[in-house]
């Protein structure tokens, strides 16, 4: 399929089977997910695999009532025209699918999710340490242009202004 049929055929999928979706194809599209190009191709997806439906449906119910929350507290916002699909019980954010993966970029040191709780990341970054913060990564650069690094973690310079 080229790329232009692609565009023309795809479709939201609002409603989903009740059964699961095999972990071994799940890790399959999150594996050529991966293909996709980044900056630098870093590759510095993270993915957390959810499957557990009740966590899923806890989640959609606390999004709802936040959402109605800030409808209530502003009536102008856009989101008012929802406001009734907010309020089914039946309605599910996740439409019912059989997992959430939400994705993000690298996490850095302070934020990086317990150990127990990191599922899944791309081949390439999949460590058993966080990644670099961009600070990190700027210190142990080698110095630049002459200059010496000092302790401090900035530079004094051996340049014409210096």
């Amino acid at each position: 399929m080229d790329y232009q049929a692609l565009l023309q055929n795809r479709r939201a999928i609002r409603d989903f089977q009740d059964r699961e979706l095999p972990l071994s194809i799940l890790k399959e599209m999150l594996q050529e997910t991966c293909l996709a190009p980044t900056a630098s191709n870093g590759q510095p997806c993270r993915f957390i695999i959810i499957r557990d439906r009740e966590f899923m449906k806890r989640l959609s119910t606390e999004s709802k009532d936040n959402l109605l929350a800030d409808v209530a507290a502003n009536p102008a916002l856009p989101l008012k025209k929802y406001e009734a699909v907010l309020r089914d019980e039946g309605f599910n954010i996740f439409y019912n699918a059989p997992c959430w993966v939400p994705a993000g970029s690298g996490w850095g040191p302070r934020s990086v999710p317990p150990k127990s709780s990191r599922k899944w990341a791309c081949p390439r970054t999949a460590k058993s340490s966080p990644p670099l913060s961009s600070a990190t990564r700027r210190t142990s650069r080698p110095p630049r242009n002459g200059m010496t690094r000092r302790s401090s973690g900035s530079y004094k310079g051996n340049s014409r202004t210096g």
